[in-house]
């Protein structure tokens, strides 16, 4: 038994095509979801960083010797706290079995 699919543009009937024969307007719904896939993963790298990204960044790679310290001392002191929070998180599991 053939599928027939109604073009969403032409309104045409076509027999088990990916395309419509009338307009060539996609129909299969693989195509459709691949495509939708495709432009979401598109737009998903080409989305603009956030805020605090690119703050950090230029904070960075700043050309002020000063701002590249207070960045990495900031980064040092931010590290060791999560290190001691994932430290306690894990002692806290263990204990529970």
């Amino acid at each position: 038994m053939a599928i027939e699919r109604k073009c969403p543009e032409c309104g045409y009937w076509n027999n088990e095509e990916d395309y419509c024969v009338s307009c060539g307007a996609v129909l299969s719904p693989k195509i459709i979801v691949a495509q939708r896939e495709e432009k979401l993963e598109w737009e998903r790298l080409n989305a603009p960083k956030p805020f605090i990204d690119r703050f950090l960044e230029k904070w960075k790679h700043s050309r002020f010797l000063l701002i590249r310290i207070s960045f990495h001392i900031f980064y040092t002191i931010w590290a060791i706290v999560m290190s001691i929070a994932f430290f306690f998180a894990y002692i806290t599991i263990g204990v529970n079995g």
